[in-house]
């Protein structure tokens, strides 16, 4: 029989296209994570027509706080992983990341003081888990784990739990876009128009919206 929290876990993926909203599915999904030793998991999507511009956060668990540090201390430019993504890994662990540098001999202070910091913030190591939504998208989802590594035993659940949740978060995140405020317009429609009242051309806006 399956350990409860690997239940929990499959019964998730099995459920979680009946959600809602995406409230609810991200409790669920916080739920889940719990008991398999993840205490904080961002998501956020990256429009691969603009893959060089910020990302946009769909949903975040125990993250804010940390990225906000992270940006103060200047270790977003310096993070490793970042580097990873970019490069297009479709899943990778933190503790994978450090290895390689190691081996490479390219860590620096300020790396370290990252890897210390986000210990001592019960972060211990994390799992990046990469995926393309159906408009072409680049999803991403961070789970973080106070356990000194993510358990390889969970590894493959926990990316088809990424996958599942970052890909109907993405289409909870369209839906609210798309709504219609009123018979004429949506509400990125309205979103562009005020943006155009302000000045914004083309270019500018689509910045502004992360696409």
């Amino acid at each position: 029989m399956l350990e409860p929290s690997r239940r929990e876990a499959v019964e998730f993926l099995m459920r979680a296209p009946e959600y809602g909203d995406a409230k609810a599915l991200e409790q669920a999904f916080a739920q889940v994570l719990e008991g398999l030793s993840v205490n904080a998991f961002s998501c956020s999507r990256q429009d691969s027509r603009n893959p060089g511009g910020p990302p946009v956060i769909m949903a975040e668990h125990g993250t804010d706080a940390w990225d906000r540090y992270m940006a103060d201390q200047g270790y977003f430019a310096i993070n490793p992983c970042v580097r990873w993504t970019a490069m297009g890994r479709g899943a990778f662990t933190w503790r994978e990341v450090q290895a390689e540098n190691r081996r490479l001999g390219e860590v620096s202070t300020k790396e370290r003081a990252l890897w210390a910091d986000a210990a001592g913030n019960q972060m211990r190591d994390g799992l990046v888990v990469r995926t393309m939504a159906p408009s072409g998208q680049l999803l991403s989802t961070r789970m973080m784990t106070p356990e000194a590594r993510i358990r390889p035993t969970d590894r493959a659940l926990l990316e088809s739990l990424a996958i599942v949740f970052s890909t109907l978060r993405h289409r909870f995140n369209e839906r609210e876009i798309d709504t219609p405020l009123n018979a004429t317009l949506t509400r990125r429609e309205a979103e562009c128009l005020r943006w155009a009242a302000q000045g914004l051309h083309d270019y500018g806006i689509a910045k502004r919206l992360g696409i």
